[in-house]
C-alpha cells in the first residue's frame, strides 16, 4: 500500500528523543551558509547601519552591545578577526579611496563593467585544418630520440 504525504510526516522523526538538534541547537547552520559573524561584507554592513557615536566608541568597551540604526543589537563580545580587519578597513574608508571602493564592493556589489571587443577574422582555421597543421609541424611531431 503506498503511503500518502500526510501519513509519511505523521510517523515520529526522531522516537527516541536523543542526539540531533535538540540537543545541540548551536550546531544549526541553516541552509549551510557559513555565520554571518564569519563573513567581512556582513561587518561591513553592521559598521554602515551603526552611528557614528557608536562606530567611534566600538573599541574602547563603553557597552557590551551596540543598536543600529534599524533596531537591530549587535553583541561586542562577537567580535573575530574578520570584524577586526572591517573595522579597520571602514575607518580607513574615511579618507582611501580605495578603501571605500572595497568596503562599496562588498556592501553594494561590484559596479557592472562592460567590455567590448572589435576586430575582424582574418582567416578561419576549421577544425580538420588545425589538425593537419599540427601534425605537419616538425616541432610538435618530433619523437624524443630524433631531437638534435
Amino acid at each position: 500500500m503506498e503511503q500518502t504525504t500526510k501519513q509519511v510526516y505523521d510517523k515520529p522523526r526522531n522516537p527516541t528523543g536523543k542526539g540531533g538538534f535538540g540537543d545541540h541547537p548551536e550546531l544549526i547552520n541553516p541552509g549551510g551558509r557559513p555565520l554571518n559573524i564569519n563573513r567581512v561584507s556582513w561587518w561591513y554592513d553592521v559598521f554602515g547601519r551603526m552611528g557614528v557615536e557608536d562606530l567611534k566608541n566600538w573599541n574602547n568597551g563603553s557597552s557590551q552591545k551596540v543598536t543600529l540604526i534599524d533596531g537591530e543589537e549587535v553583541d561586542k563580545n562577537l567580535k573575530t578577526g574578520y570584524a577586526e580587519i572591517a573595522y579597520n578597513t571602514f575607518i580607513r574608508a574615511r579618507k582611501s579611496l580605495r578603501d571605500i571602493a572595497e568596503v562599496t564592493d562588498r556592501t553594494e556589489g561590484r559596479a557592472p563593467q562592460s567590455l567590448e571587443l572589435t576586430g575582424k577574422i582574418e582567416h578561419q582555421v576549421s577544425f580538420e585544418e588545425a589538425l593537419n597543421i599540427i601534425r605537419d609541424d616538425p616541432i610538435t611531431t618530433t619523437k624524443p630520440e630524433e631531437s638534435p
